[in-house]
């Protein structure tokens, strides 16, 4: 999340999108505020020609971008994994509780790997929605997922060939 936010930060601050009005209302025109000072403000017009006008007459563009939409995806996102990766560190109790639940109940690593699935589901509902949109695919995404993590010796260790051995 720290990653995607940094992005969004700079996309933010390249440019800001102005209408300067005339004084009867009517719109002059659409430039980039470059800075405010006091009652003025500077616009740049195609971006070379500058000029200050009142403060009171710019007026921001307002968006109507409909961000934040849900990637489908069918394997965890490198991006995204990175911040997962923290909220795993820090609920790894829990994770490793639920799997263990599963493995004592005798679940297949199918059903495991759903489970892997539902808690990124939630942890990106909470923290990272562009990234909740998990494909159904019988489990490739979780066993991705649990893959991902013994990489990573986190949850489940590194030595050995299943991926359902917790540390």
């Amino acid at each position: 999340m720290k990653h995607i936010k940094l992005f969004e930060q700079f996309i933010n601050e390249a440019v800001e999108l102005v209408h300067v009005y005339d004084t009867d209302g009517s719109m002059y025109g659409t430039g980039e505020l470059v800075k405010t000072k006091g009652k003025k403000s500077l616009v740049r017009w195609d971006g070379s020609r500058e000029e200050w006008y009142p403060s009171e007459l710019v007026k921001l563009v307002e968006s109507s971008i409909d961000e934040g939409k849900a990637i489908p995806m069918e394997i965890p996102n490198e991006l995204a994994y990175l911040d997962f990766k923290k909220y795993a560190y820090k609920n790894r109790k829990s994770i490793k509780d639920d799997i263990n639940k599963l493995k004592d109940a005798g679940m297949s690593s199918g059903v495991i790997f759903s489970a892997m699935e539902s808690i990124w589901y939630k942890w990106a509902s909470k923290h990272s929605k562009e990234f909740k949109h998990v494909v159904g695919n019988g489990g490739k995404f979780g066993r991705a997922l649990l893959v991902m993590l013994k990489n990573d010796d986190l949850i489940i260790t590194k030595q050995g060939n299943n991926i359902t051995d917790l540390k």
